[in-house]
């Protein structure tokens, strides 16, 4: 790494001498160049560190802390407040970091001094970390009076940090960087979420044309543009965070954070440390200080979802930092200002939590100053094609499938379900439907062999068991005897109707032990070998298709998924579907398809998108003979 310093004629021998003799403490001399002020346009920066410092020790310190971090490129000195101005007018590229020794300038001047200095790096580098800092414990009070402290004041008003160096060490001050550098980051992929969110999820993607979905827009559109505190409520998978987010979208603060706390997901002994932060060593685990999303959301919008679920003692936190709009981080008695917009969610009725003693009331009349309530899905049935074409597009674009149409029978049925999951349910029956389906067109038929649970008259088959492998494998066992009859039981155009092979419809009838009645008369289906261009694969797609729904069903991080986290809850062809242990699953179902499965995977890349993550499924692709 190359480390530049920039100095003017007069300074340059005395600047080379002073680093010959210190430079054996932090860095070899042969790293050092120098650059003339007047020679700075001939030069191009980038992913620099620049360190504005006038005592040699000391920036050789910083810029050996700069080469520990391992994140910059290059390291540019600027010794002096002339050269540094120089410097800020000529680069055009910003540093990722700058640093700043706070008595680089006359002891008489310092605010004045580094306020202009730190006013015009802000406006040419917007996005770089400046960072003050000085040898406070070696300054008197009447060497620097009150202005190091209102520089600190400047600093954290525009979420830059001032340190006391004393006693700092390189690799003290490279851990800085790397915290720094790793939250710059971290705030650009939320910038990055916040623009993909204003694109997928403002107004415009709150679908619907029922009068009640109609009444919560016009409320929204009313409200997002001022400060007042809402309280969302309905049923889980209402989609109260979607309409949190386009209440953010809307206001004045929406190029601020979006911060969104699920409050249950939180253990109770962290809920404030999580919400507030806290101070390392505040308790056990404490090895850092924390920065709590109170803080992390100021001058934006903080979302707590689920706070009906919130514990007693957070709430009376929350109420007290909603009332003196300030907070104090878990071990520290220090206060905080934080300026937020307020938006909570439930799916509990408050009211009644009040009188259960489970929710403070104080804090529900803080939080209910505009209230949105979005009704269930059952309760908005005309909104139902509309969701339902929307995320049937959106899932086909996003796994590049064909689009696909959906009749009136099939709209019907969705019309006539409950939909107790509300939209979070109808979403995963359309993708389990898009995934799972070969059809273009989706017929009721289709609806119930891939979403069983949502056909109501079937309620034999629906109440014969909760398990929804179990139950999808009756409803294509009744489908197969519908596409036989249709067909007078010839095989032959009964799989070219399915768009399968015939021996896979052979493989079907034997699996389901499907007979013919015909006269009151039964006649079995004796199983027929039929050779064709799978090598009789049948049997490892009908594998397939049940290990994508139960991933598609159960497990939301695919990646993670073991066999013995799936056998429970897999139907054996063998034993049904009691006791089957990952031995049992690993010997005598997934075993005896391992020759199969590349050649499947190969052959239909569109299919089993979920079942490809699965890490058992990789291992027996690598198995293959």
């Amino acid at each position: 790494m190359k480390i530049h310093i920039v100095t003017d004629k007069s300074s340059l021998n005395d600047i080379k001498r002073n680093i010959s003799e210190n430079s054996t403490k932090y860095l070899d001399a042969a790293d050092v160049d120098y650059i003339l002020e007047e020679d700075l346009n001939e030069h191009n920066f980038t992913n620099y560190l620049l360190i504005i410092e006038d005592e040699d020790e000391h920036f050789l310190e910083i810029a050996s802390a700069g080469i520990k971090c391992k994140y910059f490129s290059e390291i540019i000195i600027c010794e002096n407040l002339t050269t540094t101005s120089y410097f800020i007018n000529t680069i055009k590229a910003p540093p990722i970091i700058c640093t700043i020794d706070f008595k680089i300038g006359s002891s008489e001047t310092i605010w004045e001094d580094i306020q202009a200095l730190y006013k015009s790096i802000k406006s040419k580098y917007s996005e770089t970390i400046v960072i003050g800092y000085s040898q406070f414990e070696n300054q008197t009070t009447d060497d620097i009076g009150d202005q190091a402290n209102k520089l600190k004041e400047l600093f954290h008003k525009n979420k830059d940090s001032v340190f006391d160096k004393t006693g700092m060490s390189p690799k003290t001050l490279a851990n800085i960087f790397r915290d720094k550098i790793d939250l710059l980051k971290y705030q650009k992929e939320v910038e990055e979420l916040r623009t993909k969110i204003n694109h997928l999820e403002g107004f415009d993607k709150i679908i619907g044309k029922s009068k009640a979905l109609s009444n919560i827009l016009s409320i929204i559109s009313k409200v997002a543009i001022t400060d007042a505190r809402v309280l969302i409520t309905g049923e889980n998978g209402t989609g109260k965070e979607l309409i949190a987010k386009a209440l953010h979208i809307g206001s004045n603060r929406k190029n601020k954070q979006l911060i969104v706390v699920n409050c249950p997901s939180i253990p109770s002994e962290l809920i404030e440390s999580e919400l507030f932060g806290h101070e390392k060593g505040s308790f056990t685990g404490a090895s850092a200080q924390r920065i709590g999303k109170f803080e992390l959301a100021n001058d934006g919008t903080l979302f707590l979802d689920e706070i009906g679920d919130m514990s007693l003692p957070a709430q009376a936190k929350v109420l007290r930092a909603i009332e003196e709009g300030q907070i104090e981080r878990v071990g520290s008695t220090k206060k905080i200002d934080v300026n937020i917009r307020l938006i909570c969610a439930t799916n509990k009725n408050l009211q009644e939590e009040i009188i259960k003693g489970n929710f403070r009331e104080d804090l529900f009349h803080r939080i209910n100053v505009i209230q949105i309530n979005i009704p269930p899905l059952r309760e908005r049935k005309e909104d139902i094609p509309l969701l339902v074409e929307h995320f049937s597009k959106t899932i086909c674009e996003k796994n590049k499938f064909q689009q696909k149409s959906y009749s009136e029978s099939a709209m019907q049925v969705f019309k006539n379900y409950e939909w107790k999951g509300n939209v979070r349910e109808l979403r995963n029956v359309i993708e389990r439907i898009v995934i799972m389906s070969p059809e273009q067109e989706i017929t009721n038929i289709e609806v119930g062999i891939y979403a069983p649970s949502a056909i109501h008259h079937a309620s034999d088959i629906l109440g014969s068991s909760s398990n929804f492998l179990e139950v999808k494998e009756k409803f294509e066992k009744e489908f197969l005897l519908r596409q036989l009859n249709t067909n007078n039981w010839d095989f032959s155009e009964t799989a070219k109707s399915l768009g399968i092979a015939a021996s896979s419809l052979h493989h079907l009838i034997a699996k389901y032990s499907i007979a013919k009645v015909e006269n009151d008369n039964i006649t079995e289906i004796p199983f027929v070998e039929v050779p064709n261009e799978t090598n009789d694969c049948s049997e490892a797609e009908i594998f397939l298709d049940k290990i994508e729904g139960i991933l598609i069903e159960h497990f939301p991080n695919i990646s993670k998924v073991k066999e013995e986290e799936v056998a429970p809850k897999f139907t054996s062809t063998i034993k049904g579907q009691s006791g089957i242990t990952r031995e049992h699953f690993i010997t005598s179902e997934l075993g005896p398809h391992k020759p199969c499965i590349e050649k499947l995977l190969s052959k239909y890349p569109d299919r089993w998108e979920n079942a490809r993550k699965c890490k058992f499924i990789k291992n027996a692709k690598a198995a293959k003979k």
